[in-house]
């Protein structure tokens, strides 16, 4: 896993940054969400495709902005609706520092 600037207190406390594998600042690269081109690059870095690829956000302006682009998106509302909603995508085995 890459070196790179914390995600924030919020994000470091609770380890969330040993989970992730690229972590993109919109002030670094000019392009914020929910630009489309913002969801390409974090695929190009990824090295993923967008069938394989969940993007999860809290803003429907966001979530609207990965489908665009052929990424699933998960509204997040809370906490148990985002295990369901996970859990119907085949994803049940997360992190204990993730729950």
């Amino acid at each position: 896993m890459q070196q790179h600037r914390s995600i924030g207190r919020a994000g470091a406390a609770n380890g969330l940054d040993q989970y992730l594998q690229q972590i993109i600042f919109s002030s670094d690269v000019g392009i914020a969400k929910p630009d489309p081109q913002i969801y390409r690059l974090a695929l190009k870095k990824l090295n993923s495709s967008a069938d394989e690829t969940i993007f999860i956000d809290d803003r429907l302006v966001n979530i609207e902005g990965a489908n665009a682009v052929g990424i699933t998106g998960v509204l997040y509302q809370d906490f148990p609706g985002l295990q369901a909603e996970l859990a119907e995508l085949g994803l049940t085995n997360l992190p204990l520092a993730v729950r």
